[in-house]
C-alpha cells in the first residue's frame, strides 16, 4: 500500500511546510489570545503597538528555522526539541521586548503592560508548541508500531556499532526506522558481535538488493581505519540514489566541518545526501517557479516568433519530446522547440548531436547555435520536472550506457535536472568529456546554493547563449 511505504515521507517538504505556517499562526494567536488575557480586547487599539506581534511572529519563525526546529526530528529525542522550543520563546521575548523599550522609553500612554503581555504570550505559545509536538510525536509513534511510514535501513559491515542502533531502535520505536539486515563478507564465527538481524548477504550483493528492494538509507558499519571497505561500498552505490550515512564512534570526532545527523546521540557522517530537503527544497521550488513564470510570460514574443519559424521551417509539430532521466531516476518528457525534420532518427536511432552530421534544418541550426531550441524547457521546471539550474538531463538509453563507463555518474540523478548548470557554464556541453562534465555535477550537487545558482545564471547570460560546442 502507497501510505504503508511512505506517503509521508512522499509528501515530507510539504508537511514540513505546513508546520512552519501553523507554528507562525499559532504564534500569531497566542499573541492576540494574551493580549485579550491582559487588555480585555481582542485586537490592540491604536497606540498599542501591535507591530510586536508581528516581530514576534517574523522572530519565531526565523530562530526555529535557524536552529533546525523543523528538521527531520527521527532518532532525536523528545526533551531536545523542547528545549529548543524554549529557546526560541525566550530569545523571542527578548527581542519583542527590546523593541519595544527602543520606541518607547517609557511611554505611560501605552494601556498594554509589555511585561505582562509578555509572560502571557511565553506561557500560551510554549503551551500550544510543546502540545502539539508531543501528540504529533504520540501518532506518528502509533503509526511506526505498526509498520506505517517507517524509513528502511540497510547496513554495510557488521561492526560494534551494529549491535547498539538495533538496541536503540528496539527502545524507540517511535523513530520510524527499521534495518532490514546488513552485509558482511565475513564468515559467521568472524564477526566481532552477534546480533539479532538478518544477514542479507556479501558487500558484492547490496548493489542488487538496493535494485530490487525498497531501501531509503544505507548505513555504512565500518570504521575509519577501515577507508578501503568504506569505498568499496560507495563504488557499489555510485549508480544509486539513496542517502548514504557512515555510523561513526560517538567518540571519535571532537570537530569536524563534515555534516553529521544525530541519531539518539550516534553521529551519522553525511556522505552523499540530497540538498533538496528542508528549507533548501522551497528556495530551490521557489526560485524555479518564480524565474520560469517570468521566463514564460516575457518571452511569449519569442515563443511565438520561434513557433512560426518551426513551422516554415519543415512539417510537423513545433516541439520535439523526448524522454529524460531526472530527479531520483525519475523519467519525463523535455521539450525542445523542434530542429530536425520528423523521423530525422528513425533510421539512426539516438544519437548525439555531433559537428557537420547536418540533420538540422537551417532554421533549427541557428535555434541550436544559440540555445534557443531550449527555452520550452521553463514549461518544464512550471511542471516541477526540471529546476533553471541543474545537471544536464540524458535520454535513458545513454544514462544506461554512461553508468557502467563513468564513476558516480547517477550521483548527478540526486537532483533535478536543469535548463543550465555549473559544466555548461564552463563550456562543457555538447560532445565534450563527459567525465568532466560529471565532476563539475557533483561539484554543484555538494556545495548547492542559492548563490551558486545566480552565480550560474549570471555566467549564462554574460557567457552569451551561442556555444561552439552546440551543433
Amino acid at each position: 500500500m502507497v501510505f504503508r511505504r511512505g506517503i509521508i515521507q512522499a509528501y515530507s517538504s510539504e508537511i514540513l511546510f505546513l508546520f512552519r505556517l501553523l507554528d507562525a499562526v499559532s504564534v500569531l494567536v497566542a499573541g492576540l489570545a494574551s493580549y485579550y488575557a491582559v487588555a480585555d480586547r481582542l485586537l490592540p487599539g491604536p497606540g498599542e503597538r501591535s507591530y510586536l506581534t508581528i516581530i514576534a511572529v517574523f522572530s519565531f519563525v526565523l530562530l526555529a528555522e535557524k536552529i533546525n526546529l523543523y528538521g527531520s526530528q527521527r532518532g532525536k529525542k523528545f526533551s531536545n526539541e523542547v528545549a529548543r522550543i524554549g529557546f526560541v520563546c525566550v530569545a523571542v521575548s527578548v527581542i519583542v521586548f527590546s523593541a519595544h523599550q527602543l520606541v518607547s522609553w517609557p511611554d505611560p500612554s501605552i494601556r498594554l503592560s509589555i511585561i505582562s503581555w509578555l509572560a502571557h504570550w511565553f506561557v500560551s505559545l510554549l503551551v500550544i508548541m510543546v502540545s502539539s509536538r508531543f501528540v504529533l510525536r504520540r501518532s506518528l509513534q502509533w503509526l511506526r508500531s505498526r509498520g506505517w511510514n517507517l524509513k528502511h535501513a540497510v547496513i554495510a559491515g557488521n561492526g560494534i556499532n551494529l549491535k547498539q542502533v538495533l538496541d536503540i531502535l528496539a527502545q524507540h520505536p517511535e523513530f520510524g526506522f527499521q534495518v532490514d539486515g546488513f552485509f558482511d563478507d565475513r564468515a559467521a564465527d568472524r564477526r566481532e558481535t552477534k546480533v539479532p538481524c538478518q544477514r542479507l548477504g556479501q558487500i558484492a550483493d547490496l548493489k542488487s538488493y538496493i535494485a530490487h528492494k525498497r531501501v531509503d538509507e544505507v548505513w555504512i558499519g565500518y570504521p575509519m581505519i577501515a577507508p578501503s571497505r568504506c569505498q568499496e561500498v560507495l563504488d557499489l552505490l555510485q549508480e544509486s540514489t539513496v542517502d548514504i550515512r557512515s555510523l561513526m564512534d560517538a567518540n571519535y570526532f571532537t570537530g569536524s566541518a563534515a555534516h553529521f545527523t544525530d541519531f539518539a546521540g550516534l553521529p551519522l557522517l553525511d556522505i552523499e545526501v540530497t540538498p533538496l530537503q528542508g528549507l533548501g527544497y522551497y528556495y530551490k521550488l521557489l526560485e524555479d517557479k518564480i524565474v520560469a513564470t517570468l521566463a514564460v510570460v516575457l518571452l511569449s514574443p519569442l515563443f511565438a516568433a520561434i513557433a512560426i519559424g518551426v513551422k516554415l521551417s519543415s512539417p510537423g509539430p513545433v516541439f520535439y519530446r523526448q524522454e529524460r532521466i531526472s530527479w531520483n531516476n525519475r523519467r519525463f518528457v523535455m521539450l525542445k522547440f523542434r530542429t530536425m525534420p520528423v523521423g530525422a532518427e528513425d533510421n539512426t536511432g539516438p544519437t548525439w548531436a555531433t559537428k557537420g552530421e547536418g540533420r538540422a534544418t537551417r532554421f533549427g541550426t541557428f535555434l541550436r547555435k544559440t540555445s534557443l531550441d531550449e527555452l520550452p524547457q521553463f514549461i518544464n521546471v512550471l511542471k516541477g520536472d526540471m529546476s533553471v539550474v541543474g545537471p544536464r538531463p540524458e535520454r535513458p538509453c545513454f544514462v544506461e550506457q554512461f553508468k557502467d563507463q563513468i564513476p558516480a555518474y547517477m550521483k548527478k540523478h540526486m537532483v533535478k535536472a536543469g535548463i543550465t548548470g555549473w559544466a555548461q557554464v564552463n563550456g562543457l556541453r555538447g560532445d565534450t568529456d563527459l567525465e568532466e562534465r560529471i565532476q563539475h555535477d557533483l561539484f554543484y550537487i555538494r556545495n548547492w546554493s542559492l548563490m551558486f545558482d545566480l552565480t550560474i545564471a549570471i555566467k549564462t547570460f554574460v557567457n552569451g547563449f551561442v556555444n561552439k560546442n552546440a551543433y
